[in-house]
């Protein structure tokens, strides 16, 4: 009994042995990524804020022309106290910093305006945008501070106001406040789409390093 039991155990081994290995087991394929649309998506975005920059830059030009002209071409003339007074643009040196402030502000609006068309926005843009706006706001300031003196004088200095006897010209000085006004804004928003963008590519570069 005993050898058959050792005959059947050394029968069954060898059975194992000969018996075939099993398959190795077939890699499942690989699936391709889907295809990236970063560069249109890219090239859109670049497009969209070329645009709005036009745009914007294009309303500042035109508002700080319109102050420019309104302020030239406003006059007035009037009979004070028996004497002829005339009104304008000459008559105080903030109006004419006003005057020549809009006009540089308008000049570069438009030439900014097809600089960025054709070459796209950098940091000298980004720059020469915040001094434009400064010089805006600079002779906003200084011709609105005038301007209200003028039209409800000072009772502390003994200032009396002038926008009684020259109501058109005052009026049409307070058109010509809110359309540098105007200006200001609109390169503040250039300003602030440029900075976004900036913003946006630095942190684009930081995530692609990581």
């Amino acid at each position: 009994m005993t050898s058959e039991t050792s005959t059947m155990e050394i029968s069954a081994a060898a059975k194992k042995e000969e018996a075939p290995p099993a398959p190795a087991p077939v890699p499942a394929p690989a699936r391709l990524p889907p295809p990236s649309d970063n560069g249109s998506a890219g090239s859109r975005t670049s497009w969209t804020g070329r645009t709005s920059q036009v745009l914007v830059r294009a309303l500042a030009s035109c508002s700080t022309l319109a102050a420019t002209l309104i302020i030239a071409l406003n006059q007035e003339t009037e009979v004070v106290a028996g004497f002829p007074m005339h009104a304008d643009y000459k008559s105080s040196p903030t109006f004419r910093f006003f005057l020549i402030g809009n006009g540089i502000t308008c000049s570069y609006s438009l030439l900014s305006m097809f600089l960025v068309c054709l070459l796209g926005r950098n940091c000298v843009f980004h720059l020469v945008d915040m001094l434009a706006m400064g010089l805006a706001i600079a002779s906003a300031a200084a011709a609105h501070a005038i301007g209200n003196v003028g039209k409800y004088g000072n009772d502390r200095t003994g200032w009396l106001p002038v926008c009684n006897y020259y109501k058109s010209y005052c009026k049409k000085m307070e058109i010509s406040l809110g359309c540098c006004y105007l200006g200001v804004l609109s390169l503040y928003l250039v300003c602030a789409m440029t900075a976004v963008q900036k913003a946006s590519q630095n942190s684009k570069k930081f995530v692609q390093k990581e």
